[in-house]
């Protein structure tokens, strides 16, 4: 039943979207960013991929035909760009499966994820491309708006599942709503709902900074709200923390923050995290497992703290990164790289386990199989940049070239600051910092806007 729901709401969008609003980016965009994901038990999650990623999909090849594709006469140079990219993503995979097809174990879930690290990477291409070519300033601050006002109806939602919860005692909403975090059903995952609503917070102070209205702060603090809801994800509220402390040091010597200060912030805050992981792993890792199980657990204050969860992040991308070297560097496409844990023949790096179970855990990385088969899905790669770095490993050069380049091409304001590069560059670091020993997904989108939104700021006459 919910499968013939799934495909109306998809058909129905799709078609809505085709008819009303072909020459309306702004809206399919918007559609794109908040289309709902549908539940069904335990495989809501599979069904979320499903229609979600279709209408992406099906969405990108319209910008593609009616966007792109007039771009090359009047920007052949962009389109040259765009295409080499897209040669990347499609070529770094196929090669990759073409050396490993026979010591690989294929199954349905190795060929969708295989099918996904091709398709969603050239889905956001393709948005990237066409929101920095065809928007300006003005457009791209109507967007951010009316994600902003979006974000405060998921606000509401938000209330409104609470008030449910209490009244109503329904597996659907317990299976929608888990108990002591909020994932919004248009975003999906509380980690994702955490970032688009920090998102939406530094939006909102770039609006107030603009627009001089105290609603902004009134919304703020109500999306203030559902960050300290989702505290279990610390990592992201460290890194949340520490933008608020810089964007706050900024504000009060009325500095602009730059693109070297992006870089100073992310390098401050890497060392930082790095200093952490190192204290941790001197006091509790121990490679002989002789730790008892009741000393990993830290007690500071209210919160209990758990150094396994560090120390296998630590270790899964340890295990990844001798993955790359096996591939010989060549990659293995977006976000892929759990899908050939067997490729690993190196023991090279060395490991730090505080426990029997982390000892196992780190093995199950050997076996794809296993590891799905324990944990409900591949393994992934605990740090954005290093997964760009895993997912395309040698070529990871070629396209940071090739983004230098099209940042070049539109450098008319690069030494001029406004108050929307400066929401960009701080976002930017927060979500940089964010991801430097975490896994964050599902938020490409928002990353993708960024990224447009900053070439946008170097276009002429865009101050």
């Amino acid at each position: 039943m919910i499968e013939i729901f799934a495909t109306i709401l998809l058909a129905s969008a799709f078609y809505i979207i085709c008819i009303h609003f072909i020459n309306d980016l702004e809206t399919i965009l918007l559609s794109i960013i908040f289309f709902p994901f549908i539940f069904k038990d335990k495989t809501g999650f599979f069904f979320y991929q499903n229609f979600k990623d279709i209408f992406l999909l099906l969405l990108s090849i319209i910008i593609y035909l009616k966007y792109l594709i007039p771009l090359k006469k009047k920007e052949p140079k962009i389109v040259f760009y765009f295409h080499v990219i897209f040669l990347i993503i499609v070529f770094v995979p196929l090669i990759n499966l073409f050396f490993n097809i026979e010591i690989l174990f294929i199954s349905i879930s190795f060929i969708a994820e295989f099918v996904k690290s091709i398709i969603l990477p050239i889905c956001y291409l393709i948005i990237f491309f066409s929101v920095f070519v065809y928007f300006n300033n003005n457009a791209i601050k109507r967007l951010f708006e009316k994600i902003y006002f979006i974000l405060f109806f998921i606000f509401l939602e938000f209330l409104t599942s609470i008030i449910l919860k209490q009244y109503l005692d329904l597996q659907v909403l317990r299976v929608i709503y888990p108990e002591n975090i909020f994932r919004s059903i248009f975003i999906n995952g509380h980690i994702a709902t955490l970032h688009f609503f920090i998102f939406g917070y530094f939006l909102g102070f770039y609006f107030f900074k603009l627009k001089k209205e105290k609603k902004y702060l009134l919304i703020n603090f109500l999306f203030l709200i559902i960050i300290l809801f989702n505290l279990e994800t610390r990592l992201t509220l460290g890194a949340f923390i520490f933008t608020n402390i810089i964007l706050a040091l900024f504000s009060f010597k009325n500095i602009n923050y730059r693109e070297k200060n992006l870089f100073y912030s992310s390098i401050t805050y890497t060392f930082i995290i790095f200093t952490f992981v190192t204290i941790i792993v001197n006091f509790f890792g121990n490679t002989v497992t002789s730790i008892q199980p009741d000393l990993k657990q830290i007690l500071f204050l209210n919160f209990d703290f758990w150094p396994t969860p560090i120390i296998e992040r630590v270790n899964t991308n340890i295990f990844f990164i001798e993955n790359l070297i096996s591939n010989y560097f060549i990659g293995f496409g977006y976000d892929n790289v759990g899908s050939f844990t067997s490729v690993n023949n190196l023991e090279i790096i060395p490991k730090i386990f505080i426990s029997d179970f982390d000892h196992l855990s780190y093995s199950f990385l050997h076996s794809g199989v296993e590891f799905v088969a324990h944990h409900g899905s591949t393994p992934r790669v605990h740090s954005g940049i290093l997964n760009i770095i895993i997912s395309y490993g040698l070529f990871s050069i070629v396209l940071i070239y090739i983004f230098i380049k099209i940042f070049n091409f539109y450098d008319y304001n690069c030494k001029v600051s406004n108050p929307l590069k400066e929401f960009v560059l701080i976002t930017i670091t927060f979500f940089i910092c964010s991801s430097i020993i975490n896994y964050i997904y599902e938020v490409e989108i928002l990353v993708t806007l960024l990224i447009a939104a900053y070439i946008i700021t170097r276009k002429k006459n865009e101050i």
